[in-house]
């Protein structure tokens, strides 16, 4: 099913100027107003379809085991309500095997923010970042006996599970460069005992879709943000009224990587998963602080996360050069109800990207501080994909922006 854009957000759409539309960047997306609760919508630039060259990498014990070419293709964002949106996608696997495979679905994504980078040479650009996830089928059985190319739980539930991100980058020519990555997170995780699909998951892998695929997998490692959370927000989407809440700031915290291990079979590898000490305090008429805990295979408390790799020097400094990708999981919990939306009270698990190497700034006026690295974390609620729940409904989508210094 096919979703339409809403008319509010159209018509903000028509109230930017055609030469801001020409130059990409037009500013702050309007999400923060300042007022606790305020109900808002994203000012958007129109997105465009798009077809990229990428890697499939899979991941063996926490040590890259196979890389094959791709091409990921993904329509224009279609949204559902104030923030979710949903694509159309797929992506072909090249096998050097002499046969191709094609992965077909929906991603359906959260518009997680707006920011600018600056590159080395000092120009600067906007980027506006998507979180996704989704489920999709694989259409080539030849390939079914070849684990590093299908995952072995296809056998069972007919599909596999992608979370991820999508972002589009201002261009010199007025148009976008966009970073896409996808991950099949281990299988402990993906049918773990907080997947609506527990019990048959390959232990020893986990895969990544990347692109634009000038990508150095395994490059950086050790690298991962630490430091102090200068920001950047926090903020609250109602599921069953489709109203966005006003970005609320978050609390400086400190983020610090307190053990590494390659989950589900234990050992370090070249790519091991890194356990984070922090916790998250957004504030709106008074504080609620998410803590994030541990279950199976994760020990001990803290945000998880595996450094993938980084971007090279793109063609004529095309986004996201020479900027490492890190892919982020964690399970919290509000320590008091939401002011925005008292009902959510409940644990929650998010899943999301990092990017560390070029000038981030945000735009907000509660922003101190610019920084090396952007984290974005979303938790998965979404019409119709099957992903992980933690077995208790949610009533929010929630997105956490940090700057990390």
């Amino acid at each position: 099913m096919r979703y339409v854009r809403p008319l509010a957000l159209l018509a903000m759409l028509s109230l930017a100027a055609p030469s801001a539309f020409a130059q990409c960047g037009i500013g702050d997306d309007g999400l923060f107003t300042g007022n606790c609760c305020d109900s808002v919508s994203p000012i958007l630039p129109p997105f465009p379809d798009f077809s990229m060259r990428a890697q499939w990498i899979c991941i063996e014990k926490c040590d890259p085991s196979l890389r094959e070419r791709a091409e990921f293709k993904a329509t224009q964002p279609s949204f559902i309500d104030c923030d979710r949106v949903v694509y159309d996608a797929k992506w072909v696997i090249y096998s050097s095997g002499g046969f191709n495979i094609e992965y077909d679905g929906q991603l359906y994504g959260k518009y997680a923010r707006t920011f600018r980078e600056r590159t080395p040479n000092g120009t600067t650009f906007q980027v506006w970042r998507f979180l996704v996830n989704g489920d999709f089928v694989p259409t080539t059985t030849s390939a079914l006996s070849s684990p590093c190319l299908i995952p072995t739980s296809f056998n069972t539930y007919g599909r596999v599970h992608f979370v991820g991100h999508i972002d589009y980058a201002c261009n010199q020519a007025g148009g976008f460069d966009m970073a896409v990555s996808l991950q099949y997170l281990p299988g402990c995780i993906s049918h773990g005992l907080v997947s609506q699909r527990p019990g048959n998951g390959d232990p020893s892998r986990n895969y990544y879709l990347v692109a634009p695929d000038n990508f150095i997998v395994g490059a950086n490692q050790g690298t991962e943000p630490q430091g102090t959370i200068s920001g950047e927000s926090f903020r609250a989407s109602s599921i069953p009224s489709g109203r966005c809440f006003s970005e609320e700031r978050l609390t400086p915290q400190s983020i610090e990587s307190i053990f590494r291990d390659c989950p589900c079979v234990g050992g370090g590898g070249s790519m091991p998963w890194v356990v984070q000490k922090t916790d998250f305090t957004n504030v709106c008429a008074g504080m609620t602080t998410w803590v994030p805990f541990s279950i199976t295979p994760f020990s001990p408390d803290g945000i998880n996360l595996q450094v993938v790799g980084q971007w090279a020097n793109g063609v004529n400094g095309a986004y996201p050069q020479n900027q490492t990708l890190i892919h982020y999981q964690a399970f919290v919990f509000p320590s008091s109800p939401v002011i925005c939306d008292p009902n959510l009270t409940q644990r929650q698990v998010l899943v999301g990207v990092g990017m560390k190497g070029i000038r981030t700034f945000g735009f907000h006026p509660v922003i101190a501080a610019s920084s090396d690295n952007s984290i974005d974390l979303v938790n998965l609620v979404d019409p119709g994909t099957l992903s992980f729940s933690l077995g208790i409904p949610a009533t929010s989508d929630l997105h956490f922006g940090l700057f990390v210094n």
